[in-house]
């Protein structure tokens, strides 16, 4: 019995640590997905201050499905390990939470948002419950950040179980609520184009658990921009990132244009009156 644990430890070390996937989570993805979180809160910005709809944030959509879509092909082949999917969900929940789908979006595009929701919930449920179990391991302890290097085979997991069940009905209550029309649309739209300091504390901690992880865990060939499949991504969303900020100058500098000081008949200085959506946004700047 002993020569067998043995063995099975032996065979652990040979393979461990973890080679990555870069095609999937290599430093460019990375980085990518980073500066587009950056990138749709500076959009949901200009959106809140112009009477200009949030593309970036809409189009966000499309990056979760591919990544989902690829995490799922790999998990069903058995091609990527438990300690990679912590990570990358944790990539997927920044997308998601960046995400900007107002209700006055396309019903294409609500109905892939919904179904992308519901499908990332039921994946975070099964993996916590029963996917790591099945699926291989290499290392004989695999490490997140909790505000320390904890174990996810411990009381991490079963606070993601406990989270799971939380998030499941929370998403079922939301979803009774929007059926039954309690929560306002303009409300709802409002709320969700408002990036604020709790939004960014939230994705920098992700993004720190998410490095963290990886760091502890030893995981390889994830960490370079030589390749040109890390390369690519790391510049387009650099690219989309500057255009975003200059965007978001030149909102400001016409809003501030806009409202330039007038003098009424008393020879008083005063602000001309912006239409009353341009006075509530312009807030944001």
């Amino acid at each position: 019995m002993a020569l067998n644990e043995t063995i099975a430890e032996l065979a652990v070390r040979a393979t461990c640590p973890v080679s990555g996937n870069g095609d999937l989570y290599g430093l460019g993805n990375r980085l990518g997905i980073y500066f587009q979180m950056l990138t749709v809160q500076i959009s949901s910005l200009i959106s809140s201050i112009t009477p200009v709809e949030d593309r970036i944030g809409q189009s966000t959509v499309v990056f979760i499905l591919a990544t989902t879509t690829v995490l799922l092909r790999l998990i069903s082949s058995h091609e990527i390990e438990s300690v990679e999917v912590v990570p990358i969900l944790g990539l997927i929940y920044a997308q998601i939470g960046v995400c900007r789908v107002p209700f006055s979006a396309s019903k294409m595009t609500l109905l892939i948002y919904a179904g992308e929701l519901v499908g990332i919930l039921a994946l975070f449920t099964w993996f916590w419950w029963k996917g790591m179990d099945i699926l291989p391991r290499s290392c004989k302890n695999d490490y997140a950040f909790f505000f320390a290097k904890v174990s996810i085979w411990g009381w991490f997991r079963r606070m993601n179980k406990a989270l799971s069940i939380i998030s499941v009905v929370g998403a079922g209550l939301s979803y009774f609520m929007m059926v039954r029309h309690a929560v306002d649309q303009e409300v709802m739209d409002r709320f969700q184009n408002s990036p604020g300091p709790i939004e960014l504390t939230v994705n920098i901690g992700i993004i720190i658990f998410v490095e963290v992880s990886l760091k502890w865990n030893g995981i390889t060939e994830v960490h370079s921009l030589s390749d040109p499949g890390q390369f690519m991504p790391f510049f387009i969303s650099l690219a989309q990132l500057l255009s975003t900020i200059y965007q978001l100058l030149v909102s400001c500098k016409a809003i501030d244009d806009y409202s330039e000081e007038w003098e009424d008949d008393d020879g008083k200085l005063g602000t001309r009156m912006l239409p009353y959506e341009m006075r509530f946004r312009r807030r944001g700047c």
